[in-house]
């Protein structure tokens, strides 16, 4: 069986570190998982002052650096903007899209545009009073909100790799125009027990790809607390 190369694009306050439950399990169904640490996170984490356009440049260099082609992105929440843009830059490289609880943004918008009001308040305020404009996420509201299905070790586990995440990709508004044009076939899976926003905008993210949810009984982050699950989901999509 010829291996199929799918690239993990990891959202917010994380780092490639987050797919390490997940990868191991991918190779019996023929799919070779890349990675990477977006530019402030993980390994790049010196690099607080980033945008969006630099995580869309960082993903476009380990593209065209490792010469893929015929490539699968999947995008996890904040990375799902990521995963967007990229295929804008580079369509004749990709196969596909598949969006994990992934954030899909209409032309010019931002994703504070894109979650409750007062939760894009509270992110601007911390961002405010920290001295490099990030946003820290105490680990006993990511234990509720994005690995409430996680088992207490996993969710340790996790909390314990957080790091603070740069504002400015929440506050960047996007060009999208050549999105919607894209022939591209794009998945969007959805966990059912997903905390981190209303069902609702997940539902709504689904709708602007144009696609049916695939339903995962788990929770914002299945990588991590559901990892053979998301395993078989992606063994079909990918």
């Amino acid at each position: 069986m010829k291996e199929r190369d799918v690239l993990f694009v990891h959202g917010a306050w994380v780092g490639q570190w987050c797919w390490e439950k997940l990868t191991p399990l991918l190779p019996q169904y023929g799919i070779k998982a890349l990675t990477l640490d977006l530019p402030g996170h993980g390994h790049k984490h010196h690099q607080p002052h980033v945008s969006m356009r630099d995580y869309v440049d960082a993903v476009v260099e380990v593209i065209r650096e490792g010469g893929l082609v015929d490539l699968v992105l999947v995008g996890h929440s904040m990375g799902g903007v990521v995963i967007s843009k990229v295929a804008e830059v580079l369509p004749e490289r990709l196969r596909g899209l598949v969006y994990l609880a992934g954030f899909v943004l209409r032309d010019g918008e931002s994703m504070l545009d894109n979650v409750p009001q007062p939760t894009a308040e509270r992110y601007r305020r911390l961002a405010e009073q920290h001295p490099e404009r990030m946003i820290t996420m105490p680990p006993e509201l990511a234990r509720k909100y994005f690995f409430n299905e996680a088992s207490d070790e996993d969710a340790a586990w996790a909390c314990a790799r957080l790091q603070p995440q740069p504002f400015q990709p929440f506050a960047d508004r996007i060009t999208m125009r050549a999105f919607a044009g894209l022939s591209l076939p794009r998945h969007y899976l959805l966990g059912e027990q997903d905390k981190a926003l209303p069902r609702v905008y997940w539902e709504e993210f689904a709708r602007r790809l144009g696609c049916e949810p695939i339903r995962l009984d788990a929770d914002h982050c299945p990588m991590i607390s559901r990892p053979q699950q998301l395993a078989s989901a992606l063994a079909r999509l990918c």
